[in-house]
């Protein structure tokens, strides 16, 4: 993909549009646009409108845009060269509203990220690589962390054959090491923003209910399944379920707002509508797995797992009292937890090194392993009457004339 403006061809006559090269990448267990930076404005408002209509969001079917209808499915991956000092490429993952007229910066996608090192060899944007695997440090721009990724190498491109399997994707290809070892404490300025490894909510109805609220990956708050189904005998796991909503709406308000990421809890689909995530948790029904975890995102079941997710709970297995650790018993000297999701399983490899604070382990490694492929390159055409004004300063491809 090339920023070349002359390289900008038109695939059709009489459309006033603009052309975005872009690809389509699958990273994990989620998939993603990929877009260079210097092809969208500088103005949020009209990136946001862009990013929606790429998307398609407007539709809930995304019929008439490149998305699907469901989260991890709704993303686009914004990437360019870096100035920074010691980092390779930057990335912001927008992720796109399944059911609002919105677009979220507050998270990344530990997912998605797996493809950004891949994407950034296949468009040159990283000096000459040798034979073997290439550690890549990418700043994520949504929370302000270098995320080391590990891609191999073969001829100087990415190597995408191999024969790794992860849960939730059908087919194998090479494997990719994903570590997020400095995303502790982010978006709270600490792996326990209210300092407390387990404590009790009071929800409207007078019932209280235990919580854990962790910030690794993504700031999440964790519920024991058996307790939050005991809430109403008429609850359960399905988004058409009223009270499921309500419920997961309350718990996860109250805690954003304990862990200070919101002022108002009864409006926290509006002014947080990602963080935190809500993982519900108990015994997996597999022997191998260490934990079974519903994931709930954007008030949505996720079909399995998202990476910043699963660095969480692999976090907060290492702090003594929380909900996931008294539940799975994870001890500081164990490197694996292996996570039990609705399409498979998922590793996270965790080293720890001594702190003076058991509620606050240090780690020198939260990796997870992930794959990437390269589903289709191409060129997106966006109408221009859908789009506003631009007088961003930010070198963008022209509005095109109709032919």
């Amino acid at each position: 993909m090339s920023t070349q403006k002359e390289n900008m061809t038109f695939f059709r006559k009489n459309v006033h549009a603009r052309i975005i090269p872009c690809e389509i990448w699958r990273g994990g267990t989620s998939r993603a646009i990929f877009i260079l930076n210097d092809y969208l404005p500088a103005n949020t408002k009209a990136r946001d409108l862009i990013i929606k209509r790429i998307i398609g969001s407007q539709d809930k079917t995304r019929v008439d845009g490149l998305g699907g209808n469901l989260t991890h499915t709704s993303k686009v991956a914004v990437i360019s060269k870096s100035s920074r000092k010691n980092v390779d490429v930057e990335f912001t993952i927008a992720q796109v509203s399944a059911t609002e007229d919105l677009v979220d910066y507050s998270a990344t996608c530990g997912n998605i990220v797996s493809a950004v090192g891949p994407f950034a060899i296949e468009n040159n944007l990283v000096h000459p690589l040798t034979d073997g695997t290439a550690e890549l440090r990418i700043y994520d721009t949504n929370t302000d962390t270098i995320i080391h990724v590990f891609v191999p190498i073969k001829e100087g491109s990415f190597l995408e054959e191999g024969s790794c399997f992860i849960g939730g994707v059908t087919f194998p290809t090479s494997e990719i090491l994903v570590d997020f070892r400095e995303m502790v404490g982010k978006k709270t300025d600490r792996i326990l923003p209210t300092q407390h490894a387990s404590e009790q909510i009071v929800l409207e109805n007078g019932q209280a209910i235990s919580i854990s609220i962790c910030d690794a990956g993504t700031p999440a708050v964790f519920i024991d399944l058996t307790q939050f189904l005991s809430l109403d005998p008429k609850l359960s796991l399905q988004e058409e379920n009223p009270t499921f909503i309500k419920l997961i709406k309350e718990i996860r308000g109250k805690a954003a707002k304990r862990a200070g990421l919101v002022e108002n809890w009864r409006t926290i689909d509006r002014d947080s509508p990602v963080i935190p995530e809500v993982m519900l948790i108990t015994k997996p029904k597999a022997a191998s797995a260490d934990i079974q975890v519903q994931l709930i995102t954007m008030n949505k079941l996720h079909a399995s797992i998202g990476g910043g997710a699963s660095i969480c709970v692999a976090a907060a297995a290492k702090v003594p009292g929380s909900l996931v650790n008294s539940l799975i018993g994870k001890t500081l000297s164990d490197e694996q937890v292996l996570i039990q999701h609705p399409q498979g399983q998922m590793a996270i490899f965790v080293q720890t090194q001594p702190s003076s604070d058991p509620l606050s382990p240090q780690f020198s490694a939260l990796a997870i392993k992930r794959s990437a492929r390269l589903i289709m390159k191409g060129q997106l055409s966006i109408p221009i009457k859908d789009l506003p004004e631009d007088k961003s300063p930010q070198p963008v491809p022209q509005l095109l004339a109709k032919l």
